[in-house]
């Protein structure tokens, strides 16, 4: 049979196996070997520091509120809160009570006007007896009621 080779590996020594289970140098080892070679990063100190000229930076001090300034603003909020619901109870109760005094409004206003239609019945006595004609005498005979 035909004798096969293979490429071997140099054998590492001790001091080269013990260098490459520390972390840091076997990541400079993977990115040295990787394809596209060996990348040069910059270092970043803090990655979730904020620059002091940023917007959203916050002097140490102001980033903590204190457990007393935390519980008056959710006094505060609550306040509001409570106000706003009353504020929508108070309105709907003006609006059912402005629409309860319209219809009292409008039942009294009807019950008038009927009082009113009986009063003119009653007071005129032809318009209130049935089958009679408005006539002062009879239409047939042309004789007088009287």
């Amino acid at each position: 049979t035909a004798h096969i080779s293979f490429a071997t590996m140099k054998p590492r020594t001790r001091d080269e196996r013990h260098a490459m289970r520390d972390k840091e140098r076997l990541e400079r080892d993977r990115l040295a070997n990787r394809t596209g070679s060996y990348h040069r990063y910059e270092p970043v100190k803090d990655p979730t520091a904020v620059a002091p000229n940023c917007p959203s930076y916050a002097k140490p001090v102001e980033r903590f509120v204190t457990t007393e300034d935390v519980a008056a603003i959710q006094h505060k909020e609550r306040a509001q809160d409570y106000s706003k619901v009353m504020e929508k109870h108070e309105g709907r109760r003006q609006a059912r009570y402005k629409r309860e005094e319209e219809r009292w409004a409008a039942l009294d206003a009807k019950e008038r006007a009927e009082q009113m239609r009986l009063d003119r019945l009653q007071a005129d006595p032809i318009c209130g007896r049935k089958n009679v004609g408005g006539a002062p005498f009879n239409i047939v005979s042309q004789n007088g009621y009287g």
